[in-house]
Protein backbone atom coordinates (compact mmCIF):
# COMPACT_ATOMS: atom_id res chain seq x y z
CA UNK A 1 0.00 0.00 0.00
CA UNK A 2 1.24 3.47 -0.78
CA UNK A 3 1.97 5.99 1.95
CA UNK A 4 -0.36 8.99 1.74
CA UNK A 5 0.67 10.82 4.87
CA UNK A 6 0.21 10.98 8.60
CA UNK A 7 -2.06 8.20 9.92
CA UNK A 8 -3.22 10.39 12.80
CA UNK A 9 -5.18 12.50 10.33
CA UNK A 10 -7.73 9.67 10.40
CA UNK A 11 -7.81 8.73 6.72
CA UNK A 12 -8.90 5.20 5.93
CA UNK A 13 -6.15 4.37 3.45
CA UNK A 14 -7.73 1.22 2.06
CA UNK A 15 -10.99 3.03 1.38
CA UNK A 16 -9.01 5.91 -0.10
CA UNK A 17 -7.16 3.53 -2.44
CA UNK A 18 -10.38 1.90 -3.64
CA UNK A 19 -12.13 5.17 -4.42
CA UNK A 20 -9.13 6.96 -5.83
CA UNK A 21 -8.83 7.11 -9.64
CA UNK A 22 -5.65 5.86 -11.24
CA UNK A 23 -3.12 8.51 -12.14
CA UNK A 24 -0.94 8.38 -15.25
CA UNK A 25 2.70 7.50 -14.71
CA UNK A 26 4.16 9.62 -17.48
CA UNK A 27 7.20 11.80 -16.74
CA UNK A 28 5.86 14.87 -14.98
CA UNK A 29 6.77 18.47 -15.25
CA UNK A 30 9.80 18.13 -17.52
CA UNK A 31 9.76 21.13 -19.78
CA UNK A 32 7.12 23.70 -20.52
CA UNK A 33 3.70 22.71 -21.73
CA UNK A 34 0.98 24.48 -23.63
CA UNK A 35 -1.65 23.09 -21.27
CA UNK A 36 -4.70 21.02 -22.04
CA UNK A 37 -8.45 20.72 -21.69
CA UNK A 38 -9.94 20.03 -18.28
CA UNK A 39 -10.29 16.32 -17.63
CA UNK A 40 -12.96 16.74 -14.96
CA UNK A 41 -10.71 14.74 -12.66
CA UNK A 42 -9.63 16.74 -9.55
CA UNK A 43 -6.45 14.70 -9.30
CA UNK A 44 -5.41 15.67 -12.82
CA UNK A 45 -6.60 19.28 -13.06
CA UNK A 46 -3.80 20.77 -11.00
CA UNK A 47 -2.34 24.19 -11.66
CA UNK A 48 0.77 25.96 -10.42
CA UNK A 49 -1.32 27.29 -7.52
CA UNK A 50 -1.66 23.77 -6.11
CA UNK A 51 2.06 23.36 -5.36
CA UNK A 52 3.11 24.74 -1.98
CA UNK A 53 6.08 22.48 -1.21
CA UNK A 54 9.32 22.84 -3.14
CA UNK A 55 12.34 20.54 -3.25
CA UNK A 56 15.67 21.70 -4.68
CA UNK A 57 18.50 19.32 -5.57
CA UNK A 58 21.99 20.12 -6.84
CA UNK A 59 22.58 16.94 -8.85
CA UNK A 60 20.45 14.77 -11.15
CA UNK A 61 21.21 11.72 -8.98
CA UNK A 62 19.63 13.56 -6.04
CA UNK A 63 16.52 14.46 -8.02
CA UNK A 64 16.20 10.87 -9.23
CA UNK A 65 16.05 9.68 -5.62
CA UNK A 66 13.26 12.17 -4.85
CA UNK A 67 11.25 11.23 -7.94
CA UNK A 68 11.56 7.54 -7.13
CA UNK A 69 9.71 8.25 -3.86
CA UNK A 70 6.79 10.14 -5.40
CA UNK A 71 3.59 8.41 -4.30
CA UNK A 72 2.11 9.63 -7.57
CA UNK A 73 3.59 11.35 -10.60
CA UNK A 74 1.56 14.35 -11.69
CA UNK A 75 0.91 15.09 -15.38
CA UNK A 76 2.98 17.64 -17.27
CA UNK A 77 0.17 19.82 -18.57
CA UNK A 78 0.96 22.80 -16.36
CA UNK A 79 1.89 26.01 -18.15
CA UNK A 80 5.37 27.22 -17.17
CA UNK A 81 6.21 30.88 -17.98
CA UNK A 82 8.80 31.34 -20.71
CA UNK A 83 11.00 33.39 -18.39
CA UNK A 84 11.32 30.38 -16.06
CA UNK A 85 14.41 28.42 -17.13
CA UNK A 86 13.92 25.62 -14.60
CA UNK A 87 12.73 22.12 -15.46
CA UNK A 88 10.35 20.63 -12.93
CA UNK A 89 9.30 17.22 -11.68
CA UNK A 90 5.77 17.30 -10.27
CA UNK A 91 4.37 14.69 -7.94
CA UNK A 92 2.74 13.82 -4.64
CA UNK A 93 4.45 12.88 -1.40
CA UNK A 94 1.93 12.01 1.25
CA UNK A 95 -0.81 14.64 1.13
CA UNK A 96 1.45 17.24 -0.46
CA UNK A 97 1.77 18.31 -4.07
CA UNK A 98 5.51 18.70 -4.55
CA UNK A 99 7.47 20.61 -7.18
CA UNK A 100 11.10 19.52 -7.49
CA UNK A 101 13.90 21.13 -9.47
CA UNK A 102 17.60 20.59 -10.02
CA UNK A 103 20.49 22.99 -10.60
CA UNK A 104 21.72 23.21 -14.22
CA UNK A 105 24.18 20.51 -15.25
CA UNK A 106 27.66 21.10 -13.81
CA UNK A 107 26.62 24.32 -12.07
CA UNK A 108 27.08 24.38 -8.32
CA UNK A 109 27.11 26.74 -5.40
CA UNK A 110 25.11 29.49 -3.77
CA UNK A 111 24.43 31.59 -6.88
CA UNK A 112 23.07 28.66 -8.91
CA UNK A 113 20.82 27.58 -6.03
CA UNK A 114 19.52 31.12 -5.60
CA UNK A 115 18.61 31.33 -9.29
CA UNK A 116 16.66 28.05 -9.17
CA UNK A 117 14.68 29.00 -6.07
CA UNK A 118 13.84 32.48 -7.42
CA UNK A 119 12.36 31.01 -10.62
CA UNK A 120 10.50 28.33 -8.67
CA UNK A 121 8.90 30.90 -6.37
CA UNK A 122 7.85 33.09 -9.29
CA UNK A 123 6.05 30.20 -10.97
CA UNK A 124 4.72 28.31 -7.93
CA UNK A 125 3.37 29.73 -4.64
CA UNK A 126 5.92 27.69 -2.67
CA UNK A 127 5.50 28.24 1.07
CA UNK A 128 8.47 26.20 2.19
CA UNK A 129 11.31 24.32 0.58
CA UNK A 130 13.49 21.31 1.32
CA UNK A 131 17.07 21.27 0.06
CA UNK A 132 17.74 17.57 -0.40
CA UNK A 133 21.00 15.97 -1.49
CA UNK A 134 24.53 15.05 -0.47
CA UNK A 135 27.10 16.74 1.75
CA UNK A 136 30.38 16.21 3.55
CA UNK A 137 30.37 15.00 7.13
CA UNK A 138 32.28 16.62 10.00
CA UNK A 139 32.95 13.72 12.37
CA UNK A 140 33.73 14.45 16.02
CA UNK A 141 33.49 12.97 19.48
CA UNK A 142 30.09 14.60 19.94
CA UNK A 143 28.59 13.45 16.64
CA UNK A 144 29.86 10.07 15.45
CA UNK A 145 28.82 10.63 11.86
CA UNK A 146 29.18 7.84 9.32
CA UNK A 147 28.93 7.75 5.55
CA UNK A 148 25.30 7.30 4.57
CA UNK A 149 23.98 9.05 7.67
CA UNK A 150 21.63 12.02 7.33
CA UNK A 151 22.30 15.53 8.65
CA UNK A 152 19.36 17.92 9.06
CA UNK A 153 19.84 21.66 9.62
CA UNK A 154 18.73 22.59 13.11
CA UNK A 155 19.36 25.61 15.37
CA UNK A 156 22.24 25.17 17.82
CA UNK A 157 23.01 27.97 20.26
CA UNK A 158 23.39 31.27 18.40
CA UNK A 159 23.40 29.54 15.03
CA UNK A 160 20.11 29.17 13.13
CA UNK A 161 20.87 25.85 11.43
CA UNK A 162 22.94 27.02 8.45
CA UNK A 163 26.03 29.25 8.57
CA UNK A 164 27.57 30.85 5.49
CA UNK A 165 31.17 30.48 6.57
CA UNK A 166 32.71 32.51 3.71
CA UNK A 167 30.54 35.63 4.18
CA UNK A 168 32.32 38.15 6.37
CA UNK A 169 35.37 40.33 6.85
CA UNK A 170 39.01 39.27 6.90
CA UNK A 171 40.64 41.22 9.72
CA UNK A 172 44.29 41.54 10.71
CA UNK A 173 45.96 38.92 12.88
CA UNK A 174 44.22 36.13 11.01
CA UNK A 175 40.79 37.08 12.32
CA UNK A 176 37.73 36.35 10.18
CA UNK A 177 34.56 38.10 11.24
CA UNK A 178 31.37 36.33 10.27
CA UNK A 179 28.79 38.96 9.31
CA UNK A 180 25.04 38.59 8.91
CA UNK A 181 22.89 35.56 9.40
CA UNK A 182 20.53 33.14 7.72
CA UNK A 183 16.92 32.25 8.46
CA UNK A 184 15.91 29.49 10.85
CA UNK A 185 13.73 26.57 9.76
CA UNK A 186 10.04 27.45 10.19
CA UNK A 187 8.53 26.52 13.58
CA UNK A 188 6.11 23.95 12.14
CA UNK A 189 9.04 22.05 10.63
CA UNK A 190 10.90 22.08 13.95
CA UNK A 191 7.73 20.75 15.60
CA UNK A 192 7.50 18.00 12.98
CA UNK A 193 11.11 17.06 13.79
CA UNK A 194 10.18 16.97 17.49
CA UNK A 195 7.32 14.63 16.67
CA UNK A 196 9.66 12.27 14.82
CA UNK A 197 12.21 12.33 17.64
CA UNK A 198 9.59 11.73 20.36
CA UNK A 199 7.66 9.02 18.53
CA UNK A 200 7.18 6.01 20.78
CA UNK A 201 7.36 3.85 17.65
CA UNK A 202 10.83 5.14 16.72
CA UNK A 203 11.94 1.54 16.29
CA UNK A 204 9.82 1.51 13.12
CA UNK A 205 11.68 4.47 11.62
CA UNK A 206 14.69 2.47 10.35
CA UNK A 207 12.34 -0.09 8.80
CA UNK A 208 10.39 2.61 6.98
CA UNK A 209 13.57 4.35 5.81
CA UNK A 210 15.01 1.05 4.62
CA UNK A 211 11.84 0.38 2.63
CA UNK A 212 12.16 3.77 0.94
CA UNK A 213 15.85 3.20 0.17
CA UNK A 214 15.02 -0.17 -1.38
CA UNK A 215 12.32 1.54 -3.45
CA UNK A 216 14.95 3.91 -4.87
CA UNK A 217 17.46 1.09 -5.40
CA UNK A 218 14.92 -0.75 -7.55
CA UNK A 219 15.27 2.12 -10.03
CA UNK A 220 19.09 1.93 -9.97
CA UNK A 221 21.17 -0.54 -7.97
CA UNK A 222 23.87 2.12 -7.42
CA UNK A 223 21.64 3.49 -4.65
CA UNK A 224 22.26 0.43 -2.47
CA UNK A 225 24.58 0.55 0.55
CA UNK A 226 28.16 0.30 -0.81
CA UNK A 227 29.53 -1.76 2.10
CA UNK A 228 31.19 -0.75 5.36
CA UNK A 229 34.65 -1.56 3.99
CA UNK A 230 34.41 1.61 1.89
CA UNK A 231 33.77 3.80 4.94
CA UNK A 232 37.26 4.93 5.93
CA UNK A 233 38.21 7.99 7.97
CA UNK A 234 41.81 9.13 7.60
CA UNK A 235 43.70 11.37 10.05
CA UNK A 236 43.34 15.07 9.24
CA UNK A 237 47.00 15.27 8.20
CA UNK A 238 46.74 12.38 5.72
CA UNK A 239 46.85 13.48 2.07
CA UNK A 240 45.48 11.45 -0.79
CA UNK A 241 47.95 10.31 -3.45
CA UNK A 242 46.87 12.54 -6.31
CA UNK A 243 47.61 10.01 -9.05
CA UNK A 244 45.53 7.26 -7.46
CA UNK A 245 41.81 6.62 -7.83
CA UNK A 246 41.71 4.54 -4.64
CA UNK A 247 43.20 5.02 -1.18
CA UNK A 248 45.19 1.77 -1.19
CA UNK A 249 48.50 3.68 -0.88
CA UNK A 250 47.29 6.36 1.53
CA UNK A 251 48.35 4.61 4.71
CA UNK A 252 46.10 3.31 7.41
CA UNK A 253 42.63 4.76 7.52
CA UNK A 254 40.16 4.03 10.26
CA UNK A 255 37.47 1.67 9.03
CA UNK A 256 34.56 2.84 11.14
CA UNK A 257 33.47 0.48 13.86
CA UNK A 258 30.48 -1.74 13.24
CA UNK A 259 27.00 -0.66 14.20
CA UNK A 260 24.26 -3.13 14.87
CA UNK A 261 22.99 -2.47 11.34
CA UNK A 262 23.80 -0.43 8.26
CA UNK A 263 20.65 1.67 8.74
CA UNK A 264 21.42 5.39 8.48
CA UNK A 265 21.26 7.53 11.59
CA UNK A 266 19.83 11.05 11.58
CA UNK A 267 21.82 13.90 13.14
CA UNK A 268 20.49 17.41 13.80
CA UNK A 269 22.76 20.45 13.91
CA UNK A 270 24.54 23.24 12.09
CA UNK A 271 25.44 22.96 8.42
CA UNK A 272 28.29 25.12 7.08
CA UNK A 273 27.55 26.40 3.58
CA UNK A 274 29.85 28.22 1.17
CA UNK A 275 31.03 28.42 -2.41
CA UNK A 276 34.04 26.15 -1.86
CA UNK A 277 34.08 22.41 -2.47
CA UNK A 278 35.89 21.39 0.69
CA UNK A 279 38.48 18.63 0.32
CA UNK A 280 40.58 19.67 3.31
CA UNK A 281 40.22 17.80 6.60
CA UNK A 282 41.91 20.57 8.56
CA UNK A 283 39.50 23.23 7.25
CA UNK A 284 36.61 20.83 7.88
CA UNK A 285 37.62 20.43 11.51
CA UNK A 286 38.11 24.19 11.91
CA UNK A 287 34.55 24.81 10.70
CA UNK A 288 33.31 22.16 13.09
CA UNK A 289 35.13 23.76 16.01
CA UNK A 290 34.16 27.35 15.14
CA UNK A 291 30.46 26.90 14.36
CA UNK A 292 29.55 23.47 15.81
CA UNK A 293 29.08 22.41 12.19
CA UNK A 294 28.46 18.72 11.52
CA UNK A 295 28.16 18.97 7.72
CA UNK A 296 29.55 21.10 4.89
CA UNK A 297 27.89 21.82 1.54
CA UNK A 298 27.61 24.44 -1.23
CA UNK A 299 23.99 25.47 -1.86
CA UNK A 300 22.01 26.12 1.33
CA UNK A 301 23.18 29.69 1.93
CA UNK A 302 21.56 30.72 -1.35
CA UNK A 303 18.05 29.74 -0.26
CA UNK A 304 17.68 30.18 3.50
CA UNK A 305 16.69 33.86 3.31
CA UNK A 306 14.56 33.42 0.18
CA UNK A 307 12.00 30.99 1.53
CA UNK A 308 11.26 29.06 4.70
CA UNK A 309 13.69 26.19 4.30
CA UNK A 310 15.15 23.02 5.78
CA UNK A 311 18.37 21.41 4.57
CA UNK A 312 18.67 17.61 4.44
CA UNK A 313 22.04 16.11 3.51
CA UNK A 314 23.10 12.50 3.12
CA UNK A 315 26.77 12.16 4.05
CA UNK A 316 28.81 10.94 1.07
CA UNK A 317 32.35 11.77 2.24
CA UNK A 318 34.34 13.34 5.06
CA UNK A 319 35.21 16.55 3.15
CA UNK A 320 38.88 15.56 2.94
CA UNK A 321 41.32 14.85 0.12
CA UNK A 322 40.22 11.21 0.09
CA UNK A 323 36.67 12.00 -1.03
CA UNK A 324 35.27 10.03 -3.97
CA UNK A 325 31.91 9.23 -5.54
CA UNK A 326 31.34 5.75 -4.10
CA UNK A 327 28.76 6.85 -1.53
CA UNK A 328 27.00 9.59 -3.48
CA UNK A 329 24.00 7.62 -4.73
CA UNK A 330 23.34 5.95 -1.38
CA UNK A 331 23.70 9.27 0.45
CA UNK A 332 21.25 10.86 -2.00
CA UNK A 333 18.83 8.01 -1.23
CA UNK A 334 19.07 8.44 2.54
CA UNK A 335 18.47 12.20 2.25
CA UNK A 336 15.43 11.68 0.00
CA UNK A 337 14.14 9.04 2.39
CA UNK A 338 14.26 11.40 5.36
CA UNK A 339 12.55 14.13 3.30
CA UNK A 340 9.63 11.81 2.60
CA UNK A 341 9.51 10.62 6.19
CA UNK A 342 9.37 14.22 7.42
CA UNK A 343 6.64 15.24 4.98
CA UNK A 344 4.51 12.36 6.24
CA UNK A 345 4.00 14.22 9.54
CA UNK A 346 3.54 17.73 8.10
CA UNK A 347 -0.10 18.66 7.62
CA UNK A 348 -1.38 20.62 4.63
CA UNK A 349 -2.90 23.32 6.83
CA UNK A 350 0.54 23.95 8.37
CA UNK A 351 2.03 24.58 4.94
CA UNK A 352 -0.75 27.05 4.13
CA UNK A 353 -0.50 29.02 7.40
CA UNK A 354 2.00 31.85 6.86
CA UNK A 355 2.00 32.69 10.58
CA UNK A 356 3.83 29.40 11.15
CA UNK A 357 6.67 30.28 8.79
CA UNK A 358 8.75 32.75 10.82
CA UNK A 359 10.19 32.30 14.31
CA UNK A 360 7.91 33.70 17.00
CA UNK A 361 10.70 35.92 18.38
CA UNK A 362 11.76 37.40 15.06
CA UNK A 363 10.23 39.46 12.29
CA UNK A 364 12.82 38.19 9.85
CA UNK A 365 15.92 36.02 9.57
CA UNK A 366 17.99 35.91 12.74
CA UNK A 367 21.25 37.81 12.33
CA UNK A 368 24.37 37.02 14.33
CA UNK A 369 28.00 38.05 14.28
CA UNK A 370 30.86 35.76 15.21
CA UNK A 371 34.57 36.54 15.36
CA UNK A 372 36.93 33.60 15.02
CA UNK A 373 40.31 34.44 16.52
CA UNK A 374 41.81 31.02 16.98
CA UNK A 375 40.59 27.48 16.66
CA UNK A 376 41.42 24.56 18.93
CA UNK A 377 43.18 21.54 17.40
CA UNK A 378 40.87 18.73 16.30
CA UNK A 379 40.20 16.14 18.97
CA UNK A 380 40.87 12.47 18.47
CA UNK A 381 37.81 10.89 16.91
CA UNK A 382 36.19 7.93 18.58
CA UNK A 383 32.74 6.34 18.64
CA UNK A 384 30.19 7.77 21.03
Amino acid sequence: MRDYGDPEEGTDLEEFEESRPELPTNDSGIGSSSGGQSSGNPYLDRTCEDYKVGIVCALPKELLAIRALFDDVNPDDIIIPERDSNYYALGCIGRHNVVAACLPSREYGISAATDVIIHMMRTFPVEFCLLVGIGGGVPSEKKYIRLGDVVVSHPDGIYPGVVQYDLGKAREWNVFELVGGLGRPPPFILKAITKLESDTNRSCQPLQMKAYINQIARVDSLYQHPGREFDQLFPAGSRHKSNRTTCSDCGDGEIREDRESTDPKVHYGVIASGNKLIKDAQLRDELGAAYNAICVEMEAAGTMNRVACLVIRGICDYADSHKNDVWQEYAAATAATYAKYLLSVVRNNQVLDRSLMMPADSSGPIKRRRTVTSLPPPKKLRPS
